[in-house]
C-alpha cells in the first residue's frame, strides 16, 4: 500500500527514478533508502505505540537497546 505520507512517497520516487536511470547502486540512493526505512519504520512505531498501553520503563528501555545496538539479544 502506497505510503500518505508526502515525505516517504518523495524518496521512493526518488529511488524509482534513479533505478530507471541505472543508479540504483549508487552511495546515494543507499542513503534514500536508508531515509525511506527510517520513515516508514517511524509510522509503524507510532501506529503500534497509539494503540498499545502504556509501557513499563523496563520496556522503554529494552526497545531503545534494541534500536541502538540492532542487537535483539
Amino acid at each position: 500500500m502506497p505510503s500518505k505520507n508526502p515525505k516517504a512517497r518523495s524518496l521512493a520516487g526518488q529511488i524509482a527514478v534513479a533505478y530507471s536511470r541505472g543508479k540504483g547502486d549508487s552511495p546515494a540512493v543507499q542513503a534514500l533508502q536508508r531515509d525511506l526505512r527510517a520513515l516508514n519504520l517511524e509510522a509503524q512505531v507510532a501506529r503500534v505505540v497509539a494503540q498499545a498501553p502504556p509501557l513499563t520503563d523496563a520496556q522503554v528501555a529494552r526497545i531503545v537497546d534494541l534500536l541502538v545496538s540492532g542487537d535483539p539479544a
